[in-house]
C-alpha cells in the first residue's frame, strides 16, 4: 500500500479510528466530509465591509441545500468599491458543518469594471475556500475580512432538481470528485 493509500484509507474515506493524516494532524472536519458549491455574491465597502452569498451546496453524503452567507457584523475593507460576482467554493466540511458564524478574509483586485478574488473563511477546524470573478466599481485592488454567518434557505427537491440546474449540479459533482480523490 503506498502512503497516498493509507492516507486516503485512515483520512479520506473516514475510518473513525484515528480521524487523522499520518503526519498526526487533525481532520478538518469532525465528520471527515466535504462539500462544494456555486455562488453568487454582492460585496462592498469603503472601511467597513459587508457581503451577501447566494449558494447552491452539495456535500460528499449527496446532501444538496441553497444556502445563504451574509455578514453578520461589520468587516474591515481597505479600499473601496462594490462587486457583483459568480464563483465557486470548497470546504472541509459537510453542509451541516459549514453553517453558522465563520470569519472571512480575502481580496480582490482586476482593471475596473472587472474583478477577481480569493476568499477564506475559517471556523474552528472547518476552513471554506472560494474563488469568484464579475464586475465591480471602485479601486482596482482591495483586502477585506470580517465576519459571516450562513444558513440553509432551501432544501426542496422540487426546485433544486429542476433540469435548469443539472450543468450547475454537474460543475459541483466535479469539484466533489476532485476533493474525494485520494
Amino acid at each position: 500500500m503506498t502512503s497516498r493509500q493509507a492516507y486516503a484509507a485512515s483520512f479520506v474515506h473516514n475510518n473513525p479510528t484515528t480521524w487523522s493524516d499520518p503526519s498526526g494532524l487533525k481532520s478538518g472536519a469532525l465528520s471527515g466530509g466535504y462539500s462544494a458549491g456555486v455562488c453568487g455574491n454582492i460585496q462592498g465597502g469603503g472601511g467597513g465591509f459587508a457581503t451577501v452569498s447566494l449558494c447552491l451546496t452539495k456535500d460528499d453524503t449527496g446532501r444538496r441545500a441553497m444556502v445563504l452567507t451574509y455578514s453578520s457584523a461589520p468587516g474591515v475593507m481597505l479600499g473601496w468599491g462594490i462587486s457583483s460576482t459568480s464563483g465557486a467554493f470548497a470546504a472541509n466540511g459537510r453542509i451541516s458543518e459549514i453553517l453558522g458564524p465563520f470569519f472571512v478574509r480575502g481580496v480582490s483586485g482586476g482593471p475596473p469594471p472587472y474583478t477577481g478574488g480569493v476568499d477564506v473563511a475559517s471556523a474552528g477546524d472547518v476552513l471554506f475556500a472560494a474563488v469568484s470573478g464579475g464586475l465591480s466599481y471602485g479601486v482596482p485592488l482591495e483586502f477585506h475580512g470580517g465576519p459571516t454567518n450562513t444558513v440553509v434557505v432551501l432544501e426542496d427537491p422540487r426546485y433544486l432538481d429542476d433540469p435548469t440546474l443539472d450543468p450547475i449540479w454537474t460543475f459541483i459533482d466535479l469539484i466533489l470528485a476532485v476533493q474525494g480523490f485520494p
